[in-house]
This record gives structure tokens, C-alpha cells and sequence, in this order.
């Protein structure tokens, strides 16, 4: 038996495991295949470094778009966190529950986090602290979660089929985390704020609204309060 009968004789993972991963491949093919153009032009103007003025694009969506695309997306990242071990659990425990675990930390991080940029937004955009509408700003949020759940459908296929040490999956993951989270910094840096907002409020901004969510999700991680 030759190299690649021995990798396609092996199942990369059991029938369930396959299934719900076609499942969310399908539905984020459904979902966010009429949105590439604007999810590629929308990322041109988060990351270009040329353009650091206050223009971006954001991905127009209906609010059952948006609500789908929120949901599809927790879940991808949900996923790859579970395929890759980002987030621990116990040995024998299926894929599918870890999947359904990782989703309890991720989901309520994605909750707090919009419900504070929403009313923290809202009051800094009626004073002038910031100069983009919070609709706008939590447009471009929900954009680049649509970004990150790809990204993470795409490392959960890797993960499967691509033999690769779950280490390098991990670091991959937090790679593109951290992707996102600097196109968000540096547009919060260059578009939302005006003049009126000095460096030290932009970093408070920052720490509270972008970072202080994830608090509670490590503490709880690092407590196992919600394992089973």
C-alpha cells in the first residue's frame, strides 16, 4: 500500500464528526458565497495600510443575515477550537461535545463584548468622542467575525486532512485571532475616533470594550466551571 492509499484509508474522523462539518461548510458556502466581493472589499480597506483615514466598507447585511451570520460564525470558530485542542477537555470526550463546549465560552465573550460596544458606542457617538455612526462600527464587528468564521472552517478542514501536529493548528488559529483583532485596533485608531479623544482614551477604549470580554471566558477556562 503506497503513501497516499495509507492517507486515504484513513478516516480523519467518525461519521458524525464529517457530517456536521459538511453541514457548516454547506451553509457558510450558502451564506457567505454572495458576500465574497463584499467581504474582500471590506477586508482591502481594513488592512490596507495606505488608507489609514477614516473610510472603510463594511458587509451590508439583513438583520437575519446578520443573526445567521453570527451564529455560523461562533460555531466555525467553535470547531476549529475543538479540532485543534484550543480548548481543553476531558480524553473520550466527543468532538461534536467539545465543539459544543467551546461555543458556551465563545458565544457569551461575543454577546458581552456587543452589548457593551453598543451602549458604550451609542453614548460616546452622542457626546462626539467618536466620529462613526455604532451601527457602522458593529456592521464592521460583525464583518470581521464573518472573516474569522471562515478562517476557521478552513483550518478545521486542514486540521482534518492534512496530518500536521495539532500545535501548528493552535498557533495557526491564534494567528488569525490576533489577525482580526489588529484590523479592528487599527481602524478604532484611525476611523472612529475624532480628534476630540486623546491616546491614553483610545487604549482604555480598547482594554474595556475589546479585550475585557475575554477575561471572564479565561477565568472560567482556566476554572473548568462549565466542563462537564
Amino acid at each position: 500500500m503506497t503513501g497516499i492509499d495509507t492517507f486515504l484509508a484513513h478516516q480523519p474522523a467518525d461519521d458524525w464528526t464529517l457530517l456536521a462539518l459538511l453541514v457548516l461548510f454547506l451553509v457558510s458556502c450558502l451564506l457567505f458565497g454572495p458576500l465574497r466581493e463584499q467581504l474582500r472589499t471590506s477586508l482591502i480597506y481594513v488592512y490596507r495600510i495606505r488608507n489609514s483615514n477614516a473610510e472603510f466598507k463594511t458587509v451590508k447585511l439583513s438583520p437575519f443575515q446578520a443573526f445567521s451570520s453570527a451564529v455560523v460564525s461562533v460555531m466555525s470558530i467553535s470547531f476549529a477550537s475543538a479540532l485543534t485542542g484550543a480548548i481543553p477537555e476531558k480524553a473520550g470526550t466527543h468532538v461534536l461535545l467539545t465543539a459544543l463546549h467551546a461555543s458556551v465560552y465563545i458565544l457569551p465573550c461575543y454577546l458581552l463584548r456587543q452589548l457593551l460596544l453598543m451602549a458604550v458606542n451609542a453614548r460616546m457617538y452622542a457626546s462626539g468622542k467618536i466620529s462613526v455612526e455604532p451601527q457602522r462600527w458593529n456592521a464592521l464587528n460583525l464583518t470581521m467575525l464573518s472573516f474569522m468564521g471562515i478562517v476557521s472552517l478552513i483550518v478545521c478542514l486542514a486540521e482534518l486532512f492534512v496530518p500536521l501536529p495539532s500545535a501548528v493548528y493552535v498557533i495557526l488559529l491564534l494567528f488569525f485571532v490576533l489577525v482580526c483583532l489588529y484590523g479592528e485596533i487599527v481602524k478604532a485608531k484611525s476611523a472612529l475616533f475624532s480628534d476630540q479623544c486623546r491616546i491614553f482614551g483610545i487604549f482604555l477604549y480598547l482594554c474595556a470594550l475589546e479585550i475585557g470580554p475575554l477575561v471572564p471566558v479565561l477565568f472560567l477556562m482556566g476554572t473548568n466551571i462549565l466542563f462537564l
